[in-house]
């Protein structure tokens, strides 16, 4: 017979497919075919249970405990459709493990043990019973049919499983020996007379003591299942722990090979340590900075982020089309908000007309954010959050209070520190933009249905986020004691500063409060949001979000929202999309045209460089790409750009179209720095390494930052 897929198969096996497309099917979870002309069986317990993995992958819940109903798992008798055995033994195999069967077993040992331990006071120092002969026989009856049963027990697995698997277990095959042994005695215990049974009475005192340890040993193979269920009948294991019962049974098929046994072991060994998540790296010669924006993608530990209702959402991710406007000079003023007025209130230094012409690329990738704060006298992230506010139209929707939300904001951009070359107010007021991007021109509100709370709470998150930022990472922090390292613990210190600091600005006084007229189940959605999108910007999260992303879109089931069962998952998917959202247009100036990504990785450079320079007069070993005289620029962005960047870009362009313009300029990008890896490596040596000057890129980057150039570009160059 030949298989669908084209696998020549024995008869027996043609019902079902080839033994790989059978084997997939119990793993991966689809339904079994029946030999009826196209008819589809039941689902069986492999079915079930192989859904419930593919579930617990997908769904990105394995670690989560919850309360569910009891499912399957997959059992020997499953595991024989892999090796195609005649359907009567599989049937069989079906019967003795049936909970019905398995609790009857447990029954009939308990008895059992009744018996035996009858037996065994009833029986003098000589071995010789104190029962009268009736009771004796009684006893001996009882101990023969019970163990008659267990002798046909024996002999239904046998002829299921095959002898060479079920008597491979030395436990098993010491169990049936002592079953027939023990027959054989009862049989001479009803037709011998008392002097000869004498002379087995050690014997028989031994077996019994046997038969008693192999019984508990049946009691505890028979209830592997059941000790799962708590007195409601619910299964409160994680489905961490119901994916290694799937995965056990097939570790111990003596039928699979033993590499194949030794992968599956090692696979219920990284669920079992929760690093399913996290990449196993494989080093690389000469390849250090690569391996240094490996390590610090990796986490350390793993923390839950809340779910957001999903609630109500927009009907479009923009509520106000640009091309429509009849306002040319300022197509936000349908919407209430006046920029000349605002910005004379900031600062009587700004260039109002230049600002209105920057403004209108507002909703473009390509945004010069640097440009816009120059014109604005520094106020870049003021104007655009007053700017959006208004425009989206959420004082209104979400009751905030206008003058308290302008307040507010002028105060958490005066803490992001002007010292600070990279981690300032117009990095902030980049990631803000670039979020805003993300949410309406790039399709993510309208593809995840985010809901007014969870659109505002990513572009709060992303205005924040960095708030306060002392210009040193979080290892510093920790190798140094710093105050704020102390204070959380060690644990994604600076992400925890960040949104604390900024909600203790909400409350410090009613100026600052524009939550306040807000309702308490709103407030506690934003802030949940909020809360967790700041802390997914810690890089040591990016390879566990990242990895869950790959797995839900694999699974083709990513912001699909089919029906009423789907929502928990769908509101995960949703939380999951809002801190990739931020935390990618926290990692995004890659992404961006040339000219705007050289100068921010100057920028970075200069914060990571005097940091290395504090290590260094701290007597501190100097963090990975931190040290200016062993750093290459070139190859330190070429790592950034294939360990972390494009990666999590691909993704998302899987998911949105219009991600392929970062895609393409990550790959122009990537191409920059490569030709320069080997001059800058002559210039570190040499102490003369600087960020290259443009010259003439600065034109052809000017063009495409003005063009917003996205032809095609051969993304699986990158």
């Amino acid at each position: 017979h030949v298989c669908h897929c084209g696998t020549l198969s024995p008869a027996v096996v043609a019902q079902h497919g080839c033994r790989g497309c059978v084997g997939l099917r119990l793993v991966a979870g689809a339904t079994m075919e029946n030999g009826n002309a196209g008819e589809k069986s039941k689902p069986s317990r492999a079915s079930a249970g192989s859904a419930a993995l593919e579930r617990s992958f997908t769904s990105n819940s394995l670690y989560a405990a919850s309360a569910r109903n009891t499912s399957a798992y997959l059992t020997s008798a499953d595991l024989l459709l892999m090796e195609g055995v005649n359907m009567r033994r599989y049937h069989a195999a079906r019967f003795m493990e049936a909970r019905s069967v398995e609790y009857g077993i447990i029954f009939l040992v308990f008895a059992f043990m009744l018996i035996v331990f009858a037996q065994m006071v009833a029986t003098d120092e000589d071995g010789k019973t104190t029962l009268d002969d009736t009771a004796t026989t009684v006893l001996t009856v009882a101990d023969l049919s019970i163990l008659v049963v267990f002798f046909f027990e024996i002999s239904i697995k046998i002829y299921a499983y095959g002898y060479l698997v079920y008597l491979v277990s030395p436990l098993y095959f010491l169990d049936a020996c002592f079953v027939v042994l023990s027959i054989t005695l009862s049989v001479i215990d009803l037709m011998a007379s008392n002097d000869f049974l004498d002379r087995f009475s050690n014997m028989r005192a031994v077996l019994r003591l046997v038969r008693i340890i192999i019984m508990f040993r049946k009691v505890s193979t028979a209830s592997d299942n059941s000790h799962k269920l708590t007195g409601l009948g619910y299964n409160l294991d994680t489905p961490a722990q119901e994916v290694v019962e799937l995965l056990r049974p097939l570790s111990e098929y003596e039928r699979l090979p033993r590499v194949q046994r030794e992968d599956i072991k090692w696979a219920i060994t990284v669920i079992d340590s929760g690093g399913l998540y996290q990449p196993v790296p494989e080093e690389k010669a000469g390849n250090e900075a690569a391996s240094a924006w490996l390590a610090s993608g990796i986490a350390e530990q793993a923390q839950s982020a809340p779910a957001v209702d999903a609630g109500r959402h927009r009907k479009s991710g923009t509520p106000f089309d640009l091309s429509a406007s009849q306002d040319v000079d300022e197509p936000w003023a349908s919407a209430g908000f006046r920029l000349k007025p605002f910005c004379e209130l900031v600062s009587a230094d700004m260039d109002v007309p230049r600002a209105k012409h920057e403004l209108k690329k507002l909703q473009d990738w390509h945004f010069d954010v640097v440009r816009l704060d120059r014109v604005t006298d520094h106020n870049a992230l003021r104007v655009l959050t007053a700017l959006v506010g208004k425009w989206w139209n959420f004082f209104e929707l979400l009751e905030i209070q206008e003058e308290c939300f302008h307040d507010f904001m002028e105060r958490i951009q005066s803490g992001y520190f002007a010292s600070n070359r990279y981690h300032n107010s117009v990095h902030a007021a980049d990631v803000f933009q670039s979020c805003l991007w993300m949410m309406t021109t790039g399709g993510l509100a309208e593809l995840a249905k985010f809901n007014d709370e969870q659109f505002f709470a990513s572009l709060f998150a992303a205005a924040v986020h960095d708030f306060e930022h002392p210009g040193i990472n979080n290892m510093f922090c920790v190798k140094t004691g710093h105050p704020l390292a102390v204070r959380y613990n060690d644990t994604a210190v600076l992400e925890m500063h960040h949104v604390a600091a900024a909600y203790a600005v909400v409350h410090s006084s009613a100026r600052f409060n524009f939550m306040k007229g807000m309702s308490d189940v709103r407030y506690a959605a934003i802030r949940e949001a909020a809360v967790a999108i700041v802390l997914a910007t810690d890089m040591s999260k990016h390879f566990e979000e990242l990895s869950k992303l790959k797995s839900r879109v694999a699974s083709g089931g990513f912001l699909n929202l089919d029906g009423q069962s789907q929502d928990d998952t769908f509101r995960q998917d949703q939380m999951l999309a809002l801190k990739l959202s931020v935390h990618a247009c926290d990692i995004a100036n890659p992404a961006k045209p040339l000219q705007l990504y050289v100068y921010w990785t100057e920028r970075v450079l200069m914060e990571y460089f005097a940091q290395g320079d504090k290590e260094r007069e701290l007597g501190l070993p100097i963090s990975m790409l931190m040290d200016r005289n062993t750093t290459n620029i070139a190859k330190c962005q070429v790592g950034f750009i294939d360990i972390l960047v494009y990666p999590l870009f691909d993704e998302l362009r899987n998911v949105l179209e219009p991600f392929r313009q970062c895609c393409g300029h990550i790959v122009k990008n990537k191409k920059f720095w490569q030709e320069k890896i080997d001059d800058m490596e002559e210039e570190m040596i040499q102490g003369t390494q600087r960020v290259p000057n443009l010259g003439r890129h600065q034109q052809a980057a000017q063009a495409d930052v003005e063009s917003n150039a996205d032809e095609d570009v051969e993304l699986e160059s990158c």
